[in-house]
């Protein structure tokens, strides 16, 4: 699994204690910090999602939550759904979730018609649209997706 977005790494961690394979990437050199300091041992690496190439995978999963898609500077976010498409394994999923209206600071408005159609144009498909990680019915607040290759 690929924790894409890692943040300080909480979400990498839990897969861990589930004895998941888990490589971490995060782009902010002080939650990398962080997330070592908190996490002894998380495989953790500061690199950004833009970077990877289909020689990091194969992962079965790419989790891309808590809004990491909304930081992204505008504009890269069809780069970044092709890099992480990229590294999926013949069967891998996606999971990417962020907030559709009041995003928290410094982040976007991407709305779910928007990430919807550049997630298309990379050749992903949406499998679930979900408006929480319990799988609540899909709203105009939070998005929850699992996606894959389009025709995989």
């Amino acid at each position: 699994m690929l924790d894409a977005g890692a943040g300080m790494g909480r979400v990498a961690a839990a897969l861990v204690q589930r004895e998941h394979d888990v490589v971490a990437i995060e782009p902010d050199g002080a939650l990398v910090e962080q997330a070592r300091e908190t996490y002894p041992g998380l495989p953790i690496e500061e690199r950004n999602i833009l970077d990877l190439s289909p020689d990091d995978g194969p992962f079965d999963l790419v989790v891309c939550v808590g809004n990491v898609i909304v930081y992204l500077a505008e504009g890269t976010e069809r780069t970044a759904l092709a890099a992480m498409r990229d590294v999926l394994g013949e069967r891998g999923r996606i999971l990417v979730g962020f907030h559709l209206q009041d995003p928290p600071p410094h982040a976007r408005v991407y709305t779910a018609a928007e990430f919807e159609a550049d997630v298309a144009s990379v050749g992903l498909r949406v499998d679930l649209r979900a408006g929480s990680y319990e799988l609540h019915p899909a709203n105009d607040t939070y998005g929850v997706w699992i996606l894959s290759r389009a025709g995989g």
